[in-house]
């Protein structure tokens, strides 16, 4: 078996049937697709099985209980046969040719291999690229230079070029399973991405592609489901945990993991999102912020921005109900 497209899912039977489509339109041999599902209480498995009756290729694993996101992450990728893994979203879909574009870059046997993403809305309509990497050509990077990691990381745009979002990424399995796992990332959202940063840190290749182009939604991520600012934390935490364990003793890989957390959240993004956050869960986030080394300025910023939009809704949601009054008053 040559590649396994690996979906960890959980109640996400609408959106996985997009996702199965638009890999099954373009199969061929030496694919597979393979399911773990957390125990989906939707129709999950009843919509995988009228799938697998046209398509046998379709290997589905489904947890007796909820075991985590974690969990799963990892057990679709010990279901998997084949050499390389697409680790791929449940809610997301690839474009015609995408398969056999990625088969054709295996062939250089690297150990990562990390694509571009369209980001669409919650019907998938386009919205835009986001590229995970400061750079328009394909690259391969070899971390058997230690500065070459440091290099990547300065390239590195956003957390998705740093394995933070699944659909973008196909792993070696032979060095996935080479790599020991650390049990205390799980629990964090960053199971996968702590072994596949692992696996970079002890001189593994990763092969950068933009062309290839993976279409995520956008407004349905899973983990933000306790509310903005426990999704600003698993970032936070994760990826600190991340910078403390993986990376001890390696200050300057360290202090860019900072400044990636950094970029991710600039302060116009914390200022529109402090909107949705109370008073005690932004405290703890500006704590954890300053601890990464964010600018008090930045953060100055940010807050002052809060203020002026908070006084702005107020002033436009006083402005819809002093319409509607006149209109009650003219209607009476």
């Amino acid at each position: 078996m040559r590649l396994s497209i690996c979906i960890p899912t959980y109640n996400r039977s609408d959106q996985l049937r997009g996702t199965l489509d638009s890999f099954l339109s373009q199969t061929q041999d030496g694919v597979e697709i393979v399911i773990s599902d957390n125990a989906s209480v939707d129709d999950t498995e009843q919509m995988v099985e009228t799938y697998r009756s046209r398509f046998p290729s379709i290997v589905y694993h489904r947890w007796p209980e909820n075991m985590g996101a974690d969990r799963n992450f990892l057990k679709v990728i010990e279901l998997a046969r084949g050499d390389y893994c697409w680790l791929f979203g449940s809610d997301d879909s690839v474009s015609q040719g995408a398969v056999g574009k990625a088969l054709a870059m295996l062939g250089d046997k690297s150990d990562v291999y990390l694509f571009n993403r369209l980001e669409c809305n919650l019907q998938m309509k386009p919205l835009g690229r986001r590229l995970p990497l400061a750079l328009n050509e394909p690259r391969v990077f070899r971390f058997s230079t230690p500065s070459i990691l440091e290099e990547y990381l300065d390239l590195t745009r956003n957390l998705s070029g740093a394995f933070g979002y699944l659909s973008s990424i196909v792993l070696r399995r032979a060095a996935w399973n080479a790599t020991s796992y650390d049990e205390q990332f799980t629990g964090s959202a960053y199971s996968y991405t702590s072994i596949l940063l692992t696996m970079l840190r002890d001189g593994g290749t990763l092969h950068y592609d933009p062309g290839l182009v993976v279409n995520t939604r956008i407004g349905e991520d899973s983990f933000s489901a306790h509310g903005t600012a426990s999704r600003i934390l698993i970032d936070l935490n994760g990826y600190g945990a991340i910078r403390d364990r993986i990376f001890a003793g390696m200050p300057r890989v360290q202090l860019r993991i900072n400044t990636l957390l950094q970029r991710e959240y600039p302060w116009w993004v914390l200022a529109r999102r402090r909107l949705m956050i109370d008073r005690k869960d932004w405290e703890q986030i500006r704590t954890s912020l300053r601890q990464i080394g964010y600018s008090r300025v930045k953060l100055l910023l940010a807050e002052l921005l809060f203020r002026f939009r908070g006084i702005l809704m107020l002033a436009l949601w006083s402005k819809r109900q002093l319409t509607r009054w006149r209109i009650r008053s003219g209607a009476a």
